[in-house]
């Protein structure tokens, strides 16, 4: 499988020399932007709850204790 990408921003502040036209078009060809344009609600359903996945996550492995490394 293949994907053919376009970076959004820049590799770091201001080192984007690359014309707005360009940016422009490559905002508009993301997935992430035709996918919420498309159906709204869904994208909102669906967004919030991988949110929510993801905080659940990180407060599982936050509540961990700290690894213990045997160097034996």
């Amino acid at each position: 499988m293949e994907f053919a990408t376009h970076r959004l921003g820049p590799h770091s502040k201001g080192d984007d020399s690359r014309p707005e036209s360009d940016l422009l078009r490559a905002r508009e060809a993301d997935w992430y932007t035709s996918y919420r344009r498309a159906d709204p609600e869904r994208f909102l359903r669906v967004d919030l709850a991988q949110r929510e996945r993801v905080e659940r996550l990180a407060d599982e492995v936050a509540a961990r204790p700290p690894s213990v490394w045997d160097r034996a």
